[in-house]
């Protein structure tokens, strides 16, 4: 899988501006919180900006660098990588790792893994039970992608 395969299939997930005040991540754009782009920002010695106004060349270099390459999804075959990036995008780095390894590189047991992770996270704290149905909307449409 191409990264910018799979960078469009993430993008088509992830959306445009969104404030929502239930979101955890706060201001975000493409999937990319202000915080993530802060930080790259800062790496690579620009300015700060406004996440609304993120040019796409720093949407693909942050998604290139923090996620497909952090979790390896470059040394993957197609659906693994896909399945690792995404997971990576919507749930961490850190924890898509724990849930890959977890799921012993296993897709399907990757895929039930991030359910039970959503289902206990979205009755850990209620105000995040409405973003359960589209999570699980983002599973199906992953699975479908990589079969």
């Amino acid at each position: 899988m191409s990264f910018d395969s799979a960078l469009n299939f993430v993008l088509a997930r992830e959306g445009g501006l969104s404030e929502d005040p239930a979101d955890p991540g706060g201001r975000t754009n493409h999937g990319i919180t202000q915080h993530v782009y802060d930080g790259w920002q800062d790496r690579v010695g620009q300015p700060r900006g406004d996440v609304a106004t993120m040019p796409m060349e720093a949407v693909t270099a942050i998604y290139r660098d923090q996620y497909w390459e952090a979790v390896g999804a470059d040394q993957l075959p197609d659906g693994p990588a896909l399945a690792l990036f995404d997971t990576a995008v919507n749930v961490g780095v850190l924890r898509a790792r724990t849930l890959w390894q977890e799921a012993d590189g296993m897709i399907e047991r990757l895929l039930w893994l991030r359910l039970a992770y959503y289902d206990n996270l979205a009755r850990l704290r209620p105000e995040l039970a409405k973003f359960l149905p589209g999570w699980v909307r983002r599973l199906i449409l992953l699975r479908e992608a990589i079969t």
